[in-house]
């Protein structure tokens, strides 16, 4: 019984090994990639995501003091329609400037990296549609800031997360078929939430 087992679990293994080796040029070759366009349209979506939220770390980092974050959360609190997140800036965010700094560098950082190597794309496109959500929202009633900048801002989170984007040239396809084929319960789970 054993040896069976043992059979089925090297079959297991060697078929989740042959569907990851599936080359970029074996993709071109058969043209899979060329069908739709739709896989570099998704590359290209995961490194533009990636490098907005590169691009909003790096003005906001721990070395400059925060940069323009804490006089932008004052003009949030400034123009904010709600008084209960007016209150929220005033009395939490901003005493508190370097507790949330870390905060958002830790998370932009990381969704910077993971999103541009199409890493567990699920779970992090859904953190940076939360992220960028609350962005929108507080950026929103402030003058000059524009409607179509943060709406593109949010929607580029959507179709990273609602597309696993990371499934074409990025980690998700390499990590999901051995997460799939794991006899732990957790790590399947992960690999159809995560990737």
């Amino acid at each position: 019984m054993e040896e069976g087992t043992r059979d089925a679990d090297a079959l297991t293994q060697r078929n989740v090994d042959e569907s990851v080796t599936l080359s970029l040029r074996d993709l071109l070759r058969k043209k899979q990639v060329f069908r739709t366009g739709t896989g570099f349209f998704l590359v290209l979506a995961r490194l533009v995501g990636g490098y907005n939220w590169f691009w909003g770390w790096t003005g906001k980092t721990p070395w400059t003091g925060w940069g323009w974050l804490p006089s932008y959360l004052q003009k949030e609190a400034m123009y904010t329609p709600f008084p209960q997140y007016r209150a929220f800036i005033q009395n939490s965010m901003l005493p508190n400037i370097d507790q949330f700094g870390w905060v958002q560098f830790i998370i932009e950082i990381t969704l910077s990296v993971t999103i541009t190597a199409g890493f567990f794309t699920g779970l992090f496109g859904l953190i940076a549609i939360i992220w960028a959500a609350t962005i929108v929202f507080g950026a929103f009633p402030v003058p000059g800031e524009n409607l179509y900048n943060l709406l593109n801002f949010l929607i580029l989170p959507i179709v990273v997360w609602g597309t696993r984007a990371g499934r074409f040239l990025g980690i998700d396809a390499y990590i999901r078929p051995r997460l799939l084929a794991s006899k732990s319960g957790m790590l399947r789970w992960l690999g159809k939430i995560a990737t």
